[in-house]
């Protein structure tokens, strides 16, 4: 039964109308946006355990992605108890609070503490284009690792070397630790730190850079430029209504001149909305020289 079925005698009408047929489920957490019918949380968090059997914990989004480490808030809403099986022995896998979980992608595990790292299971999809765009030898360049999802689904799917970037302290725990449960590590450095700082005393090239965080990254573009092999690629994410998009390319372009790069846009597309016709938007570039 679907959980709205349970709460259609329970709720006022107008209140049941706006409550959302679909939420997002990281590993065995279910997360619910803030609506109209916020004030029926819980009645919709405990209809949401009663109808799905894999989800133990509901948390309701609280606050938007803010801070230095970019990480959201939540408020636990419902819970029950929760087994794990099939885990390695040590201990830091196994989910020790209510915000942690173990989340499984594109054959990987890993160890995600949702109130302490930001992460959205809505990439899937994206990280997957990245690994399969990735070709065997590649050096990669992951700024804004968060806890690892890109550098790991591309590690597990190529032989590639990867050097990934992150500042939050927590986010690198739980980094080290799905590195070591999907054994990838000979595959991947972490340098923990700030990109500003961490990125350029590298002193290789890459043949592709990765910058998933959507609100920095255009502003880092000129540094990732900085370190592309000519016929390498970089895919850039950023925020951007549909009136904005072209103007998010040229000025992608423009930082390429400033750069002295020549670099041609092979793809931009929509990779999730964060609004009424507002989106997470990937610009692929090549660079030519």
């Amino acid at each position: 039964m679907h959980f709205k079925e349970l709460l259609k005698n329970t709720l006022p009408k107008k209140d049941f109308e706006l409550i959302p047929r679909a939420f997002e489920v990281v590993g065995d957490i279910a997360i619910i946006e803030p609506d109209g019918a916020q004030k029926h949380a819980k009645d919709i968090a405990d209809a949401i355990l009663q109808a799905h059997k894999n989800v133990h914990i509901v948390l309701l989004k609280t606050g938007d992605v803010k801070g230095k480490y970019r990480v959201p808030k939540y408020k636990i809403l419902a819970h029950e108890e929760r087994e794990f099986s099939n885990v390695p022995k040590w201990a830091s896998e196994v989910p020790q609070t209510q915000t942690e979980t173990i989340y499984t992608e594109s054959g990987c595990r890993l160890r995600l503490d949702l109130a302490k790292t930001y992460f959205s299971s809505k990439l899937s999809g994206e990280r997957a284009r990245i690994a399969g765009l990735a070709r065997d030898h590649e050096n990669i360049l992951v700024m804004f690792a968060g806890a690892g999802p890109f550098p790991i689904v591309i590690a597990k799917k190529k032989d590639v070397k990867i050097t990934a970037v992150e500042i939050n302290p927590d986010a690198i725990l739980m980094f080290r630790d799905s590195v070591k449960i999907n054994h990838v590590e000979d595959k991947i450095t972490i340098l923990e730190g700030d990109v500003a700082e961490s990125v350029p005393p590298l002193k290789e090239k890459f043949d592709r850079i990765v910058m998933p965080a959507p609100k920095d990254a255009p502003a880092f573009l000129g540094l990732a430029l900085s370190k592309i092999k000519t016929g390498g690629m970089i895919h850039l994410y950023a925020f951007a209504g549909d009136e904005e998009i072209e103007d998010l390319k040229k000025s992608a372009l423009e930082d390429c001149e400033a750069a002295g790069k020549k670099c041609k846009i092979l793809l931009v597309r929509k990779c999730g909305n964060i609004g009424v016709r507002q989106y997470r938007i990937v610009i692929d570039l090549i660079a030519l020289n």
